[in-house]
């Protein structure tokens, strides 16, 4: 690692699972934070498979000068990799030189989210710096990855990393810079004679909601109303689902016909920052999956930065941090509901509200890499 590491003026080539569009995860967030701090950034798409057979694109993003999309389909078929994985990594490695050639510029940090097995020797880059960034459960084969340092949003993540002698470090989600904006302009003042609105921001697809939970408090409070911002189907969606089964068909199609919720689909992180004061609460209910373990989620500190008291279901980051309402206990999500709306003026009164705010700010995405830069510098002097 470089000793002088400071993440400004570099070219870095970010590794993302989830193709660049609408929707931003921590993923889109940190590459554009970092393009907005003068670095040349390379947001390298998954593999694409509409393109020929060997096409490499390198186009703007559109929002940011500093920031370009990569879009890439292999020249050689991608299922090697599940069949005779030394030539599927030789033959990548050329890929990787073929990516490198198209860009034209030598590269200083290699920053990579993927937390399946593709690119398991960062090396291969030629970068001075290489992070890995896990944000989602590692795969078996990608617990091994080859990088300079790892850093993570939780313990748990972090304890699925099993190369030894590379520093590991948690890191929470960071919060994008339309909702710390947002949040200076926040007012305090409700407004009163209308029915509580209830906000829900996030994928309606993703395998880890708790649709049983979520229905029965939309049934059991006509009189609340209830938003769900974000993609219910494949439109406009550019995070990858697994899931589009009956189960989920079943779940959409309740809430379009309840007349006390409103799907708004997808939206731009700026018009989400633009909504979120109309709301009263903001609810994240998840469970425990195969992939995903309640440890920690993106939303939350865009929630917090509302001011609005965020009702959640288990997240193990924030145990101890007495920032979000969570169950009590054997509490289950609709009585932790229950509770929070009963004395709704008290949970979002200013002193609390205030210290979510504060809470939020704290964790934006330019202080998370401020924060990489001291650690990086910790390590290598």
């Amino acid at each position: 690692m470089d000793s002088s590491m400071e993440i400004k003026n570099k070219v870095i080539i970010l590794i993302s699972p989830e193709s660049w569009g609408k929707i931003f995860l921590s993923k889109h967030n940190y590459a554009l934070a970092l393009a907005r701090r003068g670095n040349k950034v390379y947001y390298l798409n998954p593999i694409e498979n509409n393109l020929k057979r060997g096409e490499i694109q390198v186009r703007p993003s559109g929002i940011d000068p500093n920031l370009r999309i990569i879009r890439y389909e292999p020249f050689f078929p991608v299922k090697l990799k599940f069949h005779v994985r030394w030539l599927f990594e030789w033959l990548n490695r050329i890929q990787i030189r073929k990516i490198l050639r198209k860009i034209g510029d030598p590269v200083d940090i290699v920053w990579d989210f993927t937390c399946s097995y593709h690119y398991q020797h960062l090396g291969e880059f030629g970068a001075a710096l290489t992070i890995f960034h896990p944000v989602d459960r590692l795969s078996h084969d990608t617990a091994h990855k080859k990088a300079d340092i790892v850093f993570s949003v939780s313990e748990e993540i972090l304890q699925q990393y099993t190369r030894t002698g590379v520093p590991k470090v948690l890191i929470n989600h960071g919060l994008a810079e339309v909702y710390a904006q947002a949040a200076a302009r926040t007012d305090f003042t409700r407004k009163t004679g209308r029915p509580l609105k209830i906000g829900y921001i996030g994928n309606l697809l993703i395998p880890s909601l708790d649709r049983q939970s979520l229905q029965a408090i939309v049934e059991k409070y006509p009189d609340i109303e209830f938003h769900f911002i974000g993609p219910y189907s494949s439109k406009d969606n550019n995070i990858d689902c697994p899931t589009d089964n009956e189960t989920d068909r079943d779940f959409v199609s309740f809430l379009q016909n309840r007349k006390n919720v409103v799907l708004h689909g997808t939206m731009s992180a700026a018009e989400i920052a633009e909504r979120m004061p109309e709301f009263d609460a903001f609810i994240l209910c998840y469970k425990m999956t195969s992939n995903y373990k309640t440890d920690n989620s993106h939303k939350i500190l865009e929630y917090l930065s509302s001011g609005k008291v965020v009702i959640s279901s288990m997240l193990t980051y924030y145990q101890d941090k007495d920032i979000i309402e969570m169950p009590d206990g054997d509490e289950s999500f609709p009585d932790l509901f229950r509770r929070a709306i009963t004395d709704i003026e008290e949970y979002n009164n200013m002193n609390r509200s205030q210290r979510r705010i504060e809470f939020a700010l704290n964790h934006t995405y330019e202080r998370n890499i401020q924060e990489i830069e001291r650690i990086l510098h910790k390590l290598t002097r």
